[in-house]
C-alpha cells in the first residue's frame, strides 16, 4: 500500500506542475515564437495545422519536464 503522505504530495505536484507548465508555455509560446498563445480550442481550430502540431509537442513535452523535475525534487525531500 502506498504511504499516504506520499500520495498527497503527488497530487500537490500534479496542480503546482500545471501551474508551472502554463507558465513556462506561455514564454516559449509568446516570447520564444512570437505568436499569441490560443485561449481555446475554437481559436486552436483556425491556426494552421503546422502551429496546432508545434503547440501541442511543446505543451507536452514541458509538462512532462516539469511534472518529472518536481517528483524527482518531492522524491528527493521525502525520501520516497
Amino acid at each position: 500500500m502506498m504511504n499516504i503522505g506520499w500520495r498527497l504530495i503527488t497530487l500537490g505536484i500534479a496542480g503546482a506542475a500545471g501551474a508551472a507548465s502554463n507558465l513556462v508555455v506561455n514564454q516559449v509560446w509568446e516570447k520564444g515564437l512570437g505568436k499569441h498563445r490560443p485561449a481555446d480550442e475554437a481559436e486552436m481550430m483556425q491556426m494552421p495545422m503546422r502551429d496546432v502540431v508545434v503547440f501541442t509537442a511543446v505543451t507536452a513535452v514541458v509538462s512532462a519536464v516539469v511534472s518529472t523535475a518536481l517528483k524527482r525534487k518531492a522524491a528527493q525531500w521525502y525520501g520516497a
